[in-house]
């Protein structure tokens, strides 16, 4: 997603992300937390079976402790895409679904762990109308 929130403003015309050199550094960076998620995720996995809100999950107990990193990241990174985009056009979706997606995956953590999944929807939703927007 944050390639995708990159390419909106390259073609809407967001200054900061014209540089070649600011499209390599987020290629990297995008890299480096991709194989930080398989690190954590794939190589480090060892599931568990727990209950949760009276139903049984299995999650990961391996890898890395704390919030997912990638993720967290990802979504500040739409959030700022978003800011920059509306900004520049106007156009507020991608700020607001991002946001939404921020505030659900939080409030996710807890016994209300769908709304999490609503947050998706929202950012999911709002990148479908940006990408209508500015790539078609």
């Amino acid at each position: 997603m944050m390639i995708f929130g990159f390419g909106v403003l390259r073609k809407a015309g967001v200054q900061w992300a014209q540089s070649g050199t600011t499209h390599i550094v987020l290629c990297v960076f995008v890299t480096l937390l991709i194989a930080l998620g398989a690190y954590s995720d794939i190589i480090q996995l060892d599931l568990q079976s727990r209950i949760v809100a009276d139903t049984l999950r299995y999650v990961n107990e391996g890898g890395i402790k704390g919030p997912p990193i990638p993720a967290v990241l990802s979504i500040i990174f739409l959030i700022v895409a978003g800011i920059s985009l509306w900004r520049k056009t106007g156009w507020q979706w991608l700020t607001w679904g991002a946001v939404v997606m921020f505030i659900a995956a939080g409030m996710g953590m807890g016994d209300i762990f769908y709304i999490g999944n609503l947050g998706e929807v929202a950012l999911g939703f709002a990148n479908l109308l940006t990408a209508r927007k500015f790539l078609s």
